[in-house]
């Protein structure tokens, strides 16, 4: 079943959202860089793959749980169903897919859109990939994340941190994908 376009009033409140969304990511990640956070709490240190509860688990009951290998390495997502436009929430400041968490369903609930979240390389339940950090690679493991969920077009991409700089070059490689353009 191909997901049904959401209606253009929808469609401007997804993306309000997603905008809301990103600026309240953004203010939480730089305030976590000059106050301490309760563990757990949006802006608090990630914890390693080790020892997080919740890593590889679904950040909401609704989302399926899935992996895709990309370039040798497994990545963990979670997808809410939903309508297009998919929203693709990438966390900044070291964070995996369970920050977002608290927000998955209210998301999903107010915009009916589908919801992805993912665990970058060496996050969460993603495997760690040896050797310096590169926005190619980055850049390649969402193309991964977003062909394995199904969402090759209509994508809004709601980052922060250095999840922005990946998504600014995902936008630029992958024309068509997302509803941005550059």
């Amino acid at each position: 079943m191909t997901p049904r376009p959401l209606p253009r009033r929808s469609r401007r409140s997804a993306l309000l959202l997603a905008a809301t969304t990103l600026a309240l990511g953004t203010a939480t990640a730089c305030e976590a860089s000059h106050a301490p956070s309760a563990a757990g709490s949006p802006g608090a240190a990630a914890p390693s793959a080790a020892s997080s509860s919740t890593a590889g688990q679904a950040p909401t009951a609704g989302s399926d749980a899935r992996t895709v290998s990309n370039n040798g390495h497994r990545l963990a997502f979670h997808v809410t169903p939903g309508h297009l436009p998919a929203i693709v929430l990438d966390a900044g400041g070291g964070q995996d897919s369970s920050y977002w968490k608290d927000l998955v369903p209210a998301l999903a609930k107010e915009t009916g859109s589908e919801i992805i979240t993912y665990d970058r390389s060496g996050l969460g339940a993603s495997a760690e990939v040896a050797g310096p950090w590169r926005v190619d690679n980055a850049v390649s493991d969402l193309a991964a994340v977003l062909t394995a969920a199904g969402a090759t077009h209509n994508v809004v991409l709601a980052s922060h941190s250095e999840a922005g700089e990946i998504a600014t070059y995902f936008v630029r490689s992958h024309p068509g994908w997302s509803r941005a353009r550059f």
